[in-house]
């Protein structure tokens, strides 16, 4: 978009070029002899040799000078590209021009009004020449030319410029303004405000976000970007700017940008950018960077875009950008305070410094990151460092409700308190990873966790040494464990969807294997024990297994609701007894022995569905000789309401008939 808004100003510049010349001609002519023949034939002259300098046609439909206000009217100039499409078109200019300055070769410009100015370039692929490249290089030549003949050069001075309504096409994007003026205040001194600058891109390819329900509405492929904006510049040089963006206001409704304030100083020095006291505000939310400077790439010398900022402040309500990039957070209205500071190039960004806070204190955070592979949608990496995160009382449950989703296990989290937590997490195309230790009130835990967006799992794996579980899960009687965990939790909403219908139940739905190295129950000391749990989303079912020496202990149970763990229900309990060497007087390895006891709960549970599914069949055979019964009934029931209703109709037609033969 940069690149197309480039071209179009330059455009812009060689019509102003153009305009110049043709109004500067005919004003000669016309000062010579004041008629309306002259006017036209030097406008015939000048349109003629700009014809052939540009080899395309310019057209004028007619000028005319007032003598006495010393305004000259431009009417319908056209500019044609050399296919013969018009790619020029300006209704009318009207110029407040010193007619007697230009016997001195001075071009002084009081105000130059235009009106109804229309574009239309293209470049149809990126091996073929735009259509507009031929006006550019015309400008290029004039100038290379004006350095060998200094004795032709004519100062030009410009005070006052003004366009209304224009409009330009570039290939699929279109380009509106519905007004720009120009001051000139003193030597050097600038002032540019733009009013209803309108951009509107159209790659004729379906929005990224059709069908991706989490992802924001924010494409560079379907714009409707509306700005206004005033520019004030305070030096102005050919290798330097100095400029100050005293307002900016910048809208896409469809995509969600709603930028009310942009204000800025900016310097431009050398192919280098420095920026100073950048203030944004985006409905709710307030950026505030103190300084920033970025260095322009340089195709010759090989230099590449570099940047970086002074300290970044501001206060962010994550909802302001949710319909932009992240519609799960449109809810998101607890603010969040935070600073950093940034830089990076074409291909990486990196944060430093960076703090985030809530304004009561209970959420405090620190840390460091990385972007990598920017141009690369696959490969973009993201890696962040968090030296330290506290969350404090009901910080928790806070952040969690500020997203529509199903709450599960809310219970559990509300019992482990206040949090600290230290990591890192990376995220990758489809894959996001965290890992680190966090510090609870039911005690420590080393944790890795990975989100797979692509088949729509989470897993991971935990590990404590002194874990109060009992604390989190209301089982009074379980001591502190020393275990390690590994999890699948299925998140498709689409699968848990479809269970949810025919289960129902509240239950996370996935898988958990745990190898418990220390634990108490009811006072009993119990090491080397492993669970595996199975939940469904309606009901969770496990094993539990503790490995002796030459027995081993085992149990099923299952629950239906984490926040009532004391209805768990134990079922199968079972001790096997055995040697540590097989039939072949091999020793027999741990998952052998517990093979042997998924065997024999297999076996029992086999024998339970058996005995289960017997009873249904008798129950589903008795059913059957019921209704074969009421049937039947019901047969007998209507054959003898058939006789009786033939025995009366009999009965009737008897009567019928013995009346009849009385008469």
């Amino acid at each position: 978009m940069k690149n197309w808004m480039r071209i179009v100003f330059k455009i812009l510049k060689g019509l102003g070029i153009f305009s110049v010349v043709i109004v500067v001609l005919t004003a000669i002519g016309a000062y010579l002899l004041n008629t309306p023949a002259v006017q036209n034939y030097m406008m015939g002259k000048a349109t003629g040799l700009l014809s052939e300098k540009l080899n395309t046609r310019v057209k004028v439909d007619s000028v005319s000078i007032d003598f006495w206000g010393y305004d000259v009217f431009l009417h319908g100039l056209t500019i044609e590209d050399q296919q013969h499409r018009e790619m020029l078109d300006m209704d009318v200019l009207v110029a407040d021009v010193d007619l007697w300055a230009l016997l001195k070769k001075k071009v002084i410009v009081k105000s130059i009004n235009i009106k109804g100015l229309n574009a239309l370039l293209l470049k149809p692929s990126p091996d073929e020449p735009a259509n507009y490249q031929f006006l550019i290089d015309s400008l290029a030549g004039s100038r290379d030319a004006g350095k060998h003949k200094q004795s032709r050069k004519m100062e030009i001075d410009i005070s006052n410029v003004k366009l209304q309504d224009v409009r330009a096409q570039y290939n699929s994007s279109e380009f509106s303004l519905r007004q720009v003026t120009y001051k000139k205040r003193r030597k050097n001194r600038h002032a540019v405000e733009i009013e209803g600058l309108n951009v509107k891109t159209d790659n004729k390819k379906p929005r990224k976000n059709v069908g991706k329900p989490h992802r924001g509405f924010f494409d560079v492929g379907h714009l409707n970007m509306t700005a206004d904006m005033k520019l004030e510049i305070d030096f102005l040089k050919k290798d330097s700017v100095r400029a100050v963006l005293e307002k900016c206001r910048l809208i896409d409704k469809t995509g969600g940008i709603d930028v009310s304030d942009l204000r800025t100083t900016v310097d431009f020095y050398h192919d280098s950018l420095f920026f100073k006291d950048i203030f944004l505000q985006q409905k709710s939310t307030v950026v505030e960077i103190a300084d920033a400077r970025m260095q322009l790439p340089n195709k010759k010398t090989g230099r590449r875009l570099s940047f970086s900022t002074g300290n970044i402040s501001g206060r962010a309500y994550l909802k302001d950008i949710s319909r932009a990039f992240s519609p799960p957070l449109k809810h998101f209205s607890l603010p969040l305070n935070f600073q950093a500071r940034m830089r990076g190039s074409e291909d990486e960004l990196s944060f430093s410094g960076v703090r985030v806070k809530t304004d009561d204190g209970r959420l405090t955070a620190s840390g460091a990151g990385k972007v990598s592979q920017l141009r690369g949608k696959k490969k973009l990496g993201v890696h962040f460092n968090v030296s330290d995160l506290r969350v404090k009382g009901d910080m928790k449950e806070r952040i969690i409700n500020q997203f529509v989703v199903k709450k599960l296990m809310m219970g559990q989290v509300r019992k482990l308190g206040n949090l600290h937590a230290k990591g890192s997490f990376d995220v990758h195309w489809k894959r996001l990873d965290f890992q680190g230790w966090l510090h609870t009130a039911a005690g420590s835990l080393n944790f890795s966790l990975g989100i797979d967006n692509l088949h729509k799992y989470l897993t991971g794996s935990v590990k404590s040494d002194a874990f109060k579980l009992s604390q989190v899960v209301d089982l009074p009687k379980l001591g502190n464990l020393a275990c390690q965990a590994s999890f699948k939790i299925d998140i498709s909403k689409s699968r848990t969807a479809k269970i949810r219908r025919t289960q129902g139940g509240k239950l996370p739905i996935g898988t958990v294997d745990a190898q418990i190295d220390d634990c108490s129950y009811g006072g009993v000391h119990i090491r080397n024990l492993r669970a595996d749990i199975e939940s469904d989303g309606a009901m969770a079912t496990g094993n539990l297994m503790q490995l002796g020496k030459r027995r081993a202990l085992y149990c099923s149970f299952s629950f239906t609701d984490t926040d009532n763990m004391r209805d768990m229900k134990i079922t199968n309990p079972g001790i096997m007894f055995y040697k540590h060497k097989d039939k072949s007087g091999q020793e027999m390895t741990e998952e052998e022995l517990l093979r042997m006891k998924a065997e024999k709960v297999a076996k029992k549970q086999a024998e339970k569905a058996s005995e289960r599914a017997a009873r249904k069949e008798e129950r589903a055979r008795k059913a059957s000789e019921k209704a074969e019964r009421k049937e039947q009934k019901a047969a007998e029931k209507a054959a003898r309401k058939a006789q009786k209703a033939a025995e009366k109709a009999e009965r009737k037609a008897r009567k019928a008939a013995e009346k009849a033969a009385k008469e």
